[in-house]
């Protein structure tokens, strides 16, 4: 069903733009090629060195590097990834800084003005008609001159937005058909409360009159459930603890209650949302945010507020939850990257 989904959304990707005027790749952005990490390189600390089995294998051990290396090497949480050789694939990085090994591109956006959701269901589709004419046999490779040459679909950011509403909407009903799988592995678990496995810190209160027409953006709740909703602005001083960067779990609590991984850069956490501390428990992120979305059904059923839901803080950390093994979290979040061909697709995980 989840696979379905995925070439559904292809699909749709195929008959919107189909017939759309083309660029090549390499006019939308800049493609940069992992270094050749060898054997005698390996340490056993230091950064890990994403390869190609890392991307599509949630549980495949890495390796790691601790000398000097190029920045155009290191890779961090929303970077979008192109496996070129022997496995095609576009992934959207979401585990941490690292370092790329060769025959993986690092994505630079440097060149158009282009939506990352769009961008990324463009890449796989030209994959997917590039795989049929690949180098080898056994072993599928492309060519990097051949790449950047190839034509893809550029409407304009109207239609490009249009389409991540669709891809929005079509992660809305994966997360859904993941949820019940989570319920059915762990209903029955030992429970602890939500604030037993993590910190949950409130955004600040900007009011219009502090708004900029600079700044870090202010990340509201209608920024986090409409992808093509404005931004305002913040141009002054503000606390750490409210500022957030790719890979964050934001929590909003108040109004429409969801779990979000948040991957549009560095930003300002508004009233009403949570930014996730992981400062408590041994917990896997994909696994957290199901936990979350899970008891966010439930406690919607008992929010305060007959058109506005609203949770009570106390409330929020004492609610249980399941906390199994980290052998456990680990095999369902093996199971959401499968679902999501190693997070290839979605810069946000949404609840209801």
């Amino acid at each position: 069903l989840l696979a379905a989904t995925e070439e559904m959304v292809k699909s749709q990707f195929i008959e919107m733009f189909g017939n759309c005027s083309k660029v090549g790749l390499g006019q939308l952005a800049t493609f940069i090629n992992g270094s050749a990490y060898k054997p005698e390189d390996w340490s056993e600390n230091g950064l890990p060195i994403v390869r190609i089995q890392n991307l599509n294998d949630a549980s495949s051990e890495f390796n790691y590097f601790n000398g000097d290396c190029s920045k155009k090497v290191i890779i961090d949480n929303g970077d979008v990834l192109v496996s070129w050789s022997a496995t095609l694939g576009v992934f959207l990085w979401n585990k941490g800084k690292a370092l790329l090994n060769q025959h993986i591109f690092k994505v630079i956006f440097d060149k158009a003005e282009i939506d990352k959701d769009f961008f990324i269901y463009t890449v796989s589709v030209a994959l997917d008609k590039m795989s049929e004419h690949t180098h080898g046999s056994t072993m599928k490779h492309i060519v990097k001159s051949e790449f950047d040459r190839f034509p893809v679909a550029y409407p304009s950011m109207d239609r490009q937005r249009e389409f991540a509403q669709i891809v929005h909407q079509a992660d809305k009903s994966e997360f859904d058909g993941l949820k019940s799988q989570f319920i059915e592995m762990f209903g029955n678990c030992s429970k602890v409360g939500l604030g037993q496995l993590a910190t949950f810190i409130n955004g600040s209160a900007y009011k219009p009159e502090d708004w900029s027409e600079n700044g870090l953006p202010i990340v509201r709740i209608q920024n986090l459930n409409d992808a093509s909703s404005e931004f305002n602005y913040f141009n002054g001083d503000c606390s750490k603890k409210v500022i957030i960067d790719n890979g964050d779990v934001l929590v909003s609590w108040s109004a429409t209650l969801g779990v979000f991984l948040w991957n549009k850069g560095k930003a300002l956490l508004n009233q009403h949302i949570f930014k996730v501390i992981f400062d408590k428990a041994e917990i896997d992120k994909d696994f957290f945010i199901y936990t979350v979305s899970v008891a966010l059904d439930k406690m919607s059923e008992h929010t305060h507020g007959s058109t506005m839901k609203h949770i009570v803080k106390s409330e929020f950390d004492r609610f249980p939850v399941a906390y199994p093994s980290m052998d456990r979290q680990r095999e369902f979040a093996q199971i959401v990257h499968q679902a999501d061909k190693s997070e290839n697709r979605s810069e946000l995980r949404m609840a209801s």
